[in-house]
């Protein structure tokens, strides 16, 4: 299955907000205001939270598609043996 390019950057966002916040957290002085660790912290989670919202969409999206096409098929055989059907009874 191929990844679209919104997905590499909903993946790499996610990286960089994550890595942005373990840095402020590791290369901050030991004095790091807790409402500053809080608010990157928190700022981080909504954005893996938003990315895992985007990829339940996707993936219901992608599903809804296959099915379209699955009922596609299945009415394309239906009624190929429907004729196949009429041609034998003649």
């Amino acid at each position: 299955m191929r990844v679209r390019a919104t997905c590499v950057r909903w993946a790499l966002g996610t990286a960089t907000a994550c890595a942005g916040a373990a840095a402020v957290a590791v290369a901050a002085p030991v004095a790091l205001p807790p409402d500053v660790l809080r608010a990157t912290l928190a700022s981080a989670a909504v954005v893996v939270l938003s990315a895992a919202v985007w990829a339940y969409r996707d993936l219901r999206a992608r599903q809804r598609r296959i099915l379209r096409h699955m009922e596609t098929q299945t009415r394309v055989l239906h009624s190929a043996a429907r004729a196949a059907g009429r041609l034998e009874d003649r």
